[in-house]
């Protein structure tokens, strides 16, 4: 004869039967705490040489033997040396060694159709040349006697150069400081005469040269809006002479008198 469970027991059954897959519920819960960490896993697979970015890592628990790298900042840009499936974590031994970068020739940082030409200025100059920085685009005058000429155009900055002078001895003898980090540019600008190293078009060479060192030198810094936008604003003066032409037999030629 088959016994009916009262209400009370049946509540009784339930509650134990709640707390028994409660606690192991709770159990698993710790055990998965314990055994395993938050890290970075891939999102997506990525074959062997790609570049680690932000998109193509997430955040997931995995266990603790398997936990790679934790900071993302050494993860960010580096490139896999092996095949990563998504979801897996990336150990140290997974990321190619980085190639360090060869460094370039003096000459390699002369643009095309240029040449490098080495223009020394007074002491007394009143350029701010510590604010200068190579690609920074001038403009070259001379004043003397015989009055103001422009020596070149378009002048592309390829660095600022101070020699060693004596007392100085943190200065940097032949570097040239806007191709050096800057703490060496800073100590670099302390003494000493300067020279701008520029990369000029071949025709301002000479013109260049023609510099005596009576000559008073001034630079004329364009602005980096106008050279970006392909505006750049010429310095060069109007003709202040007339023209003669001169003939000579059969040959005619022209020569330029004051007005």
């Amino acid at each position: 004869m088959k016994r009916k469970t009262k209400g009370s027991a049946t509540a009784s059954i339930i509650l134990f039967v709640t707390s028994g897959l409660m606690a192991s519920v709770l159990g698993l819960r710790q055990y998965d705490r314990a055994t395993s960490t938050q890290a970075w896993v891939t999102s997506l697979a990525l074959p062997a040489g790609a570049v680690i970015s932000a998109d193509t890592l997430t955040r997931e628990r995995v266990p603790k033997s398997t936990a790679g790298i934790e900071n993302p900042r050494q993860l960010i840009g580096q490139q896999l040396k092996v095949s990563k499936a998504a979801g897996e974590t990336i150990q140290a031994g997974d990321i190619a060694p980085r190639v360090k970068a060869s460094s370039r020739t003096l000459a390699q940082h002369v643009p095309e159709g240029r040449v490098l030409y080495s223009l020394p200025l007074g002491a007394d100059t009143t350029t701010p040349l510590t604010q200068l920085h190579a690609g920074d685009r001038l403009d070259v005058l001379v004043r003397n006697r015989q009055g103001v000429r422009t020596a070149a155009t378009d002048v592309r900055l390829i660095g600022v150069m101070r020699p060693r002078r004596s007392g100085s001895p943190t200065v940097d003898d032949g570097k040239i400081t806007s191709l050096l980090p800057q703490r060496s540019a800073r100590d670099s600008a302390l003494s000493g005469v300067t020279t701008l190293v520029l990369a000029v078009h071949p025709e301002h060479v000479y013109p260049l040269a023609h510099i005596a060192t009576s000559d008073a030198v001034s630079l004329v810094i364009h602005s980096a809006v106008d050279v970006a936008s392909g505006r750049q604003v010429s310095v060069t003066p109007a003709r202040a002479e007339r023209p003669i032409e001169v003939v000579e037999g059969l040959q005619r030629s022209t020569v330029y008198v004051k007005q």
